[in-house]
């Protein structure tokens, strides 16, 4: 059975996508990278078997969907994703730009509400607009690191862990609820960078030797407790209104 398997492009999944396109070349699948909102799409309409998901869209879709329990991407403290920054030249805090409308923005703007009781004008930044001058735009901004030129900002991931207990569930593996000739679960395991850590440390380094920089880490072996996880986050993006409702959530097997 060939498939069709969906990820989006963002550089922190690449440990468990590292050899999608190899493996999916070699055995006839057929890999695509496309938006968040588009996997999900994918996944629903049956254009895709498999696809990388988050959370809020888990929750908004259609379609019974299961986790499959392999790898996924979960986050704790300082990650160095994507992060919050603020204009130094205005007077309030009003509007907020954000590079795309994908799961961890919108998580970036839940903990500016929860921590400091933000509420903000929310608009997406034009793909057109310089980067280093967005602040003259907007009273704030939710970059992704790998496109930000601005220094001293709040991450997203550390901001997240100082006001919930678990780790943040970022992405993982979801099929529909049908019947598969082939094992999904092995085959998200060989699209994965081989010998694969269960935790991998993230620092953020200073510019002094002596100085301890911020810490983190990404979790990547699905454990048990993370189905409570997903069932949490649905709380709070529901007290958000960020969902209609929370769902049952449901794993492959």
């Amino acid at each position: 059975m060939k498939l069709t398997i969906c990820a989006p492009k963002h550089s922190y999944l690449l440990p468990i996508l590292a050899n999608a396109s190899i493996y999916c070349a070699e055995y006839g699948h057929n890999f695509i990278e496309m938006s968040e909102k588009q996997c999900i799409d994918a996944l629903y309409t049956g254009k895709a078997d498999i696809a990388l998901i988050n959370p809020l869209d888990y929750a908004l879709s259609k379609a019974q969907m299961l986790i499959i329990p392999t790898f996924a991407v979960f986050a704790e403290s300082y990650t160095g994703i994507s992060s919050i920054h603020f204009s130094n030249t205005s007077s309030s805090i009003d509007t907020i730009g954000l590079e795309s409308d994908d799961f961890l923005m919108n998580i970036g703007l839940i903990g500016l509400t929860e921590k400091y009781d933000l509420l903000m004008q929310k608009s997406i930044i034009q793909s057109n607009l310089d980067k280093t001058s967005i602040l003259e735009y907007y009273d704030s901004a939710i970059l992704w690191n790998s496109q930000s030129t601005i220094s001293g900002a709040l991450d997203i991931t550390e901001e997240w862990s100082d006001y919930n207990d678990f780790p943040l569930p970022i992405a993982f593996w979801a099929c529909k609820d049908e019947d598969f000739a082939v094992d999904l679960r092995e085959i998200t395991k060989q699209l994965a960078a081989d010998d694969l850590p269960e935790i991998e440390t993230i620092t953020d380094s200073t510019e002094h030797a002596d100085e301890i920089g911020r810490i983190g880490s990404l979790l990547y072996h699905w454990k048990d407790d993370f189905k409570e996880h997903i069932m949490s986050i649905q709380h709070i993006l529901y007290y958000h209104q960020m969902i209609p409702e929370i769902r049952d959530v449901h794993i492959l097997g």
